[in-house]
């Protein structure tokens, strides 16, 4: 059995039985309320508010790191969030609400008391530590064990194109938007607004440019790296000797390999080309990207409003969307949790998978999402709520109205088989506060003698078992 994350263990889906499919990736609420600000810290990260989580990375331990605070850099309140496995979320740097004036800033300070310009990319090094690219100027270490900040490259309140070949913490950047690891070691920097990719040697401190010319274009692609010209790269990682590069500014998909660069998917703006190669698609300002352990890439199609997965990571692969239904909203990107992936509304930007492979992301509307394929995860309170039926592999509708209510309501969990059915209703310390037997493709009318508030339904049959917020007015 697979743990996704680790919460309290009474809200949990167990699902069994059926092998991987991208149309069965259901989505569900990770972190954030759906209100812009920052709240909620020692409690669940499902409860919290969060500004614009944009970044997100993953630990080895199974905690979910958040950059929350934009992904253009200079936002008032930004700050970097921690849900540990238990589900609770907290600040681990950045001091908010003060004001731009105070930089309040230096490399002998906690992590939490230091001022944030923002947060547009993380990464993990080699060592452990975070890696912050903060979208104006600067790329800096956080050392857990410390709990201080360090600078990797840039200065503070200095933005340029400056100091190839010297210490990076000389060196000028402009608008650093993410960060990854080379097989190497070194930091790879999508030195946005310089239009370039950048490297450190983290056992010289030694900056260097990889990709591009420092001027915006799309030119290159069969020559060396060095020569070509990108337009605003936002999005790196690394994967088997390739970097994959997000050109937001040329709606496309590069890839550098022995030095060599190439565009694998993307021309012009648009959405074409699902089904057939990834060389032939359309994609809208790709913004962040993520790859699998089977390597395939995961782009954020941030204007087409979608997820799009490329097979093998190639011009050749398959581009198929992964999640999203290319909708348009402005209010919030929650629309659709506990459904398909591929029928919800999203915004999304940072990408990156957990331990699990299941895919963590990050938007700009308030809120942290997680897109899970494997049929037997463990997801705890945190994401509330599985419509998936694991006997026959579909999605199985679990109905419960009205909801907010009395404490009066109706469940109704329809499957292909009339079985037997459990419900549990739990309160958000774990505590059991009301059981009741039925069964499947039945209405069971549900009375509560709780107090207002939230609590967590558990419906559980011989094929698994299904949480649903319930909530008390």
């Amino acid at each position: 059995m697979k743990q996704v994350v680790q919460s309290i263990g009474l809200f949990a889906l167990i699902l069994f039985g059926f092998t991987r499919s991208d149309a069965q990736d259901v989505i569900l609420h990770l972190a954030g309320n759906d209100a812009t600000n920052h709240w909620g810290d020692g409690g669940p990260a499902f409860r919290a508010s969060l500004r614009c989580p944009s970044a997100v990375a993953t630990t080895a331990g199974g905690s979910v790191i958040i950059g929350d605070g934009g992904p253009f850099g200079y936002q008032n309140d930004a700050c970097i969030r921690l849900i540990t496995p238990d589900g609770i979320i907290s600040t681990i740097a950045g001091k908010i609400y003060v004001s731009d004036s105070d930089n309040n800033w230096s490399d002998s300070i906690p992590a939490v008391n230091a001022k944030l310009r923002g947060v547009a990319g993380l990464c993990l090094d080699n060592e452990g530590n975070l890696i912050i690219a903060d979208g104006f100027s600067q790329v800096l270490k956080l050392n857990f064990a410390t709990g201080y900040l360090t600078v990797v490259a840039g200065k503070r309140d200095t933005v340029g194109y400056f100091g190839d070949g010297g210490p990076a913490r000389e060196a000028l950047l402009k608008g650093p938007a993410d960060v990854c690891m080379d097989g190497a070691g070194n930091i790879c920097i999508a030195d946005c607004n310089n239009h370039v990719i950048r490297k450190v040697n983290p056992a010289t401190g030694i900056i260097t440019t990889f990709a591009g010319i420092g001027a915006p274009g799309h030119i290159g692609d069969g020559g060396p790296a060095g020569l070509a010209r990108l337009n605003q790269p936002r999005g790196i990682c690394y994967n088997a000797g390739r970097l994959f590069i997000a050109d937001y500014g040329n709606n496309c998909i590069r890839k550098v390999e022995a030095n060599l660069i190439s565009t694998i998917a993307g021309s012009t703006t648009g959405f074409a080309g699902d089904g057939g190669p990834a060389s032939a698609a359309l994609l809208a300002q790709p913004a962040r990207l993520a790859i699998d352990a089977s390597g395939n890439l995961y782009v954020s199609d941030v204007a087409n409003q979608r997820i799009r997965k490329i097979m093998g990571a190639s011009a050749s692969g398959t581009i198929s969307t992964f999640a999203g239904n290319g909708v348009h909203f402005t209010s919030k990107d929650t629309i659709g949790n506990t459904g398909l992936a591929t029928n919800a509304s999203l915004v999304p930007y940072g990408l990156a998978f957990n331990n699990c492979q299941d895919l963590i992301v990050g938007g700009v509307m308030y809120s942290v999402r997680i897109i899970t394929d494997q049929p037997d995860s463990i997801v705890c309170e945190m994401h509330i709520t599985s419509t998936r039926n694991v006997a026959a592999a579909t999605l199985a509708d679990l109905s419960v109205a009205p909801n907010p209510s009395n404490g009066n309501f109706s469940v109704k969990l329809t499957a292909p088989a009339t079985m037997p059915m459990d419900i549990a209703v739990f309160d958000v310390t774990g505590r059991k506060v009301a059981a009741f037997n039925s069964e499947t493709n039945k209405s069971t009318d549900i009375s509560l003698n709780v107090a207002s508030g939230l609590y967590l339904m558990q419906v559980s049959t011989t094929s698994g078992v299904l949480t649903r917020k319930v909530t008390v007015n």
